[in-house]
């Protein structure tokens, strides 16, 4: 599936740099899956954050992969 940043993007090249940089942030979950905290209320469904500039990746820990549930 295509994605296409619209010219309502204030700044289209910047969009898709910082979806880049995002993208990249979620992937290198996997070089420390344990290093990020669990979420207090939410340690009993094994749910940590991590973040990247002024967002919160949320994201759980299975036993072969690394889910992303979340961006905030």
């Amino acid at each position: 599936m295509r994605v296409l940043i619209t010219a309502a993007a204030t700044t289209p090249t910047r969009a898709v740099s910082f979806s880049e940089e995002l993208l990249d942030r979620c992937q290198a979950l996997a070089d420390t899956p344990r290093v990020n905290p669990l979420m207090p209320r939410y340690e009993s469904y094994g749910i940590c954050r991590s973040v990247h500039g002024d967002y919160l990746i949320f994201s759980r820990l299975q036993p072969e992969q690394i889910e992303v549930n979340h961006i905030l």
